[in-house]
């Protein structure tokens, strides 16, 4: 298992410029970066590269994120692979530890789960922006604070404060109902908060 630690350093040495260029010929519009989308056909440029805020957005097919979340993406990884592909790319030696199988059947739900909420949220993205039915009400919410003219405006959901101990439904493969509730947000409105942000 990688120490939190060392995950944190790739984090922070991830340029998003640098990994996209890896794959995209990007060129210079404003304080962005464009270029063809490689998740999806076209000829003419929809995705951009904010390097300022680290993070990419295709207005073509409306996938976006961080260095991290474009590795996992572009390459088909886990979350804990694309880590030491960022590790590699940027020379950073990772410190890992031998994971109990209580921890990595712990690792392997936080992953589902993540997986789960990123088709969700892409899924809510796509039908808000894409679809005749959810363009007029999805462009006004996007429209706050002007983010629709942003590449990196998004839907999301986002704790307001990590539990301090994990309830034991969290960690219990058998209460599925919780598994179900937790992947699609259903919490109580003092943990979370909605979000669009650009």
């Amino acid at each position: 298992m990688i120490l939190q630690k060392s995950i944190q350093e790739v984090i922070e040495a991830s340029k998003i410029e640098e990994v996209v260029g890896d794959f995209v010929n990007l060129r210079r519009r404003g304080v962005n970066l464009a270029g063809l989308c490689p998740f999806h056909h076209e000829k003419t440029p929809s995705f951009y590269v904010s390097p300022a805020k680290n993070i990419f957005k295709c207005f073509g097919c409306a996938k976006g994120g961080t260095p991290v979340q474009f590795v996992m993406e572009h390459e088909n990884l886990s979350f804990p692979d694309a880590i030491r592909y960022l590790a590699r790319k940027y020379k950073i030696e990772l410190e890992e530890t031998e994971a109990t199988p209580e921890v990595l059947e712990e690792q392997q739900l936080v992953e589902s789960l993540y997986l789960v909420n990123q088709f969700a949220s892409q899924f809510f993205q796509d039908q808000l922006v894409l679809t005749d039915k959810g363009k007029p009400l999805g462009w006004p919410i996007l429209n706050i604070g002007d983010l629709r003219r942003k590449p990196s405006a998004s839907l999301g959901w986002v704790l307001r404060r990590k539990p301090e101990t994990p309830s034991p439904a969290w960690r219990s493969k058998r209460d599925t109902a919780s598994i179900c509730c937790a992947a699609w947000g259903f919490v109580p409105p003092a943990t979370g908060i909605f979000f669009a942000t650009g």
